[in-house]
């Protein structure tokens, strides 16, 4: 018998002997037309293990698979061969195999691939793509969508199977679509990786993706789509921060800068208007030089005031603090509000029924309140409504974590809230800045707002400012809640008058300033005191040490060099707990804070001060002590 093809074989053993048949290293095996195999190949025999008079549908593992096998082998012909593919048992165990048939002289020849490599392949691709978070797609050729996956079916907010078929732009929005579209035509075109973005409306509202479309085999495409709402709200968020501490910063940076000259200008502030008192008072001074001199004190007063503004915004402005109901001080102020507020705006008071304690300057507190009036009145210069109302709330962790030096906890809060121009986000980024101000030159001096900052830093509150161009402005003022039952319902200020005259007592005045020293001492020398006088603290108790004069009273600069003012007077009191101290100072670091309240509180004068004040103070520090609700602690940061 002559050599043939296996197309050219005429009978089942015929094609059996065939010898490209039989050393083929492809798995073949040939079948009657009920798919019974009739004749194997060596390879076939080997790693499929199977042999003659049995189906080939029989080794299949799963029972679909297999009846979609036999399906599969009952439409082969010759015209119309047929390939299916499914798990199998073989010598190996159970194989991913490929098997394509044909019809040769009435009977099946099936040829067989191992595709477990490229099976196990796309498992692997599937866990990989089950473990991302991203939206994935392959298209076609023609741009249509072959597969999918998600890795929650309510990334696509419609059945998976709603987009086998479509094209990428026919499933989004109209705006987006153009932006797919081109993406798609772009990485077809030049076979490079493209990314693009857009927006969807969701239900949740509307979301941003970001697209990575990749060029996949000669025509299709893969797109990776990531759903970055969550991301770019962080990053919006994280941003907000960094510019919210940014801002702190600034004002904390400016906030010592002008401490720091306040305190410079408070020395030579009390100087000229020491200076200026006895000069008004000299006997022979003409009416018109009088009315100089009164012109003077009266410009040194009002510059006076103003350090005091820099003062409270650099929080080193002495306190006189208590705890008071914060309502009780709103209802107090209402006829003076609302002179402030003027016949033009309506205004409204909503004080809580509820007891505000609060831990401050009821003084300053009640400065901070006319400030926000006044200028909520400016913003409404056609007339409008301001409404004021005190309250409770609570701050838990996560929205104290988002203001800048807040702490979570239970609050009082003060809010004046007006129905006026409002401001825009550029003005607001410079709102509690000293010296900033939107109104004309010669009409503020952009220290309102940065006053009001300040003391409620200092009273350990902070300030939250909502605004909105045409509609109107809303201040929140956040103060930390005292305990209900230490509200002091009596004065703590020390009587009005006092004598101004001295009894031969000794004063020993430390103050490293030589004109405000020089100051000091000829004032109380004209009241009818022996001074002694030293530039620092560390002579001052070697004096003291020492005992050769006899001090009835030490009055001391706070911030001086080497050794403190507080330092001195704690150090003074160890040694003779019955020495009288009284302390100066307009201003104090964050370093003589810590220690005020680390040695206790005190007797103090604000500088600057006039002489009638100095006087007053060291006759009220020198008599018999008053009673408790008469001693008032001090505060300055």
């Amino acid at each position: 018998m002559g050599e043939t093809t296996i197309l050219d074989g005429r009978t089942a053993t015929t094609l059996a002997r065939e010898k490209t048949f039989l050393v083929s290293s492809v798995p073949m095996c040939v079948a009657d037309r009920e798919g019974r195999i009739i004749a194997t190949n060596t390879t076939f025999t080997a790693r499929l293990g199977a042999g003659n008079q049995r189906l080939i549908a029989s080794l299949f593992v799963d029972a679909a698979e297999r009846a979609s096998a036999e399906a599969a082998l009952g439409e082969v012909g010759e015209a119309s061969p047929v390939a299916f593919r499914g798990r199998c048992g073989t010598t190996h165990g159970p194989r991913d195999l490929s098997w394509s048939c044909r019809v040769v002289d009435d009977v099946i020849l099936a040829e067989v691939e191992d595709i477990s490599p490229l099976s196990d392949a796309r498992r692997q691709l599937e866990a990989l793509l089950r473990a991302l978070p991203d939206i994935y797609f392959r298209l076609d050729a023609a741009g249509r969508i072959v597969d999918f996956h998600a890795a929650r079916e309510t990334e696509f907010h419609v059945p998976p199977e709603h987009f086998i078929g479509r094209r990428p732009h026919d499933l989004v929005s109209a705006e987006a679509a153009p932006i797919v579209a081109a993406g798609v035509e772009r990485v077809s075109a030049e076979r490079a990786p493209v990314q693009i973005e857009y927006t969807l409306p969701t239900p949740s509202g509307d979301d941003q993706f970001e697209a990575y479309l990749v060029p996949c085999g000669a025509s299709e495409v893969t797109a990776i789509i990531r759903n970055t709402t969550a991301r770019r709200r962080a990053e919006a968020a994280l941003q907000a921060s960094e510019e919210r501490l940014r801002a702190s910063q600034k004002l904390e940076a400016i906030g010592q800068l002008a401490g720091g000259v306040a305190h410079d200008f408070n020395n030579l502030l009390g100087v000229i208007l020491g200076r200026l008192a006895f000069l008004k008072r000299a006997e022979g001074l003409g009416a018109a030089d009088r009315e100089h001199v009164t012109e003077a004190l009266d410009a040194a007063l009002h510059a006076a005031s103003l350090t005091r503004q820099l003062l409270a915004f650099g929080r080193r402005q002495v306190m006189k603090p208590k705890v008071f109901d914060l309502s009780a001080v709103i209802s107090s102020l209402h006829a003076m509000l609302g002179r402030v507020a003027g016949e033009l705006v309506e205004l409204v008071l909503v004080p809580s029924s509820k007891e505000c304690p609060i831990d401050s300057d009821p003084v300053q507190i009640e400065q901070v309140l006319l400030n926000l009036v006044l200028n909520a009145r400016q913003a409404m210069p056609d007339g409008g409504t301001i409404k004021v109302t005190t309250g409770e709330a609570v701050l838990d962790e996560d929205e104290a974590s988002r203001r800048r030096d807040a702490k979570p906890g239970p609050y009082v809060t003060l809010t004046v809230a007006d129905t006026g121009c409002g401001m825009s986000p550029e003005v607001m980024g410079h709102l509690f800045e000293p010296f900033f101000t939107t109104k004309p030159q010669g009409e503020g001096t952009g220290l309102g707002l940065a006053t009001i900052y300040g003391i409620v830093k200092q009273s350990g509150g902070h300030v939250v400012v909502r605004s909105e161009v045409g509609v109107g402005s809303t201040f929140e003022l956040w103060f930390p809640r005292a305990p209900d039952d230490s509200v002091e319902t009596e004065s703590v200020l020390a009587p009005a008058s006092s004598p101004r005259s001295g009894g031969g007592e000794t004063v020993l005045v430390v103050e490293d300033a030589d004109g405000m020293r020089a100051l000091v001492v000829e004032t109380l020398t004209r009241a009818g005191y022996e001074v002694v006088c030293v530039s620092g603290g560390e002579e001052a108790l070697r004096v003291v040490e020492e005992g050769r004069e006899r001090i009835d009273l030490v009055l001391t600069d706070i911030v001086m060099p080497k050794m403190s003012g507080r330092k001195l007077a704690s150090r003074i009191r160890h040694l003779r707990p019955d020495m009288r101290i009284l302390l100066m100072s307009g201003y104090e670091t964050a370093t003589e804070a810590r220690s005020r309240d680390e040695e206790g509180f005190f007797p103090l004068i604000e500088k600057p001060f006039t002489e009638d004040a100095l006087l007053a103070r060291v006759r009220h520090v020198l008599d018999p002590a008053p009673s408790p609700l008469q001693r008032s602690p001090t505060r300055s940061s």
